[in-house]
């Protein structure tokens, strides 16, 4: 389905063409894009296909946060490709050593020594704490 133009959306209430802007994937790179798309194609047939009205903007905003959600997955993958180090339980400083038991095995040092942190990142999962590092 194509996407609604602005003459379909004259008329529609305010909500829900401010939810529809937010499933544009036009500047997503190629990856992410084709995770982010299927979710605005069907955002635009449901709006194309039902009238205005508070299920509608709920289910709008809903599928909003499940692309939302899969786009940051597509990220994590992508981010997990260039090897980074998933450290349970540590907190750490940009600029500052960690300290863990025993060592990564992808980074060529298994002396069970501190990496320097470069940054930190939880995710929003205060178990754990993606570490980039040297």
């Amino acid at each position: 389905m194509d996407r609604l133009s602005d003459d379909e959306l004259a008329g529609r209430h305010p909500g829900v063409t401010e939810l529809l802007s937010f499933f544009d994937a036009g500047h997503l790179p190629d990856d992410l894009r084709v995770v982010s798309e299927p979710c605005g194609e069907l955002a635009h047939h449901l709006v194309a296909t039902l009238p205005d009205g508070p299920e509608l903007t709920t289910g709008l905003r809903k599928l909003l946060e499940a692309k939302d959600c899969a786009v940051r997955q597509a990220i994590r993958a992508r981010i997990s490709r260039s090897a980074p180090w998933v450290a349970p339980n540590a907190r750490g400083v940009a600029g500052a050593d960690i300290e863990r038991e025993g060592d990564d095995p992808r980074d060529g040092d298994l002396d069970g020594g501190d990496d320097e942190v470069l940054d930190v990142a939880t995710h929003g999962d205060p178990t754990a704490t993606q570490v980039f590092r040297r």
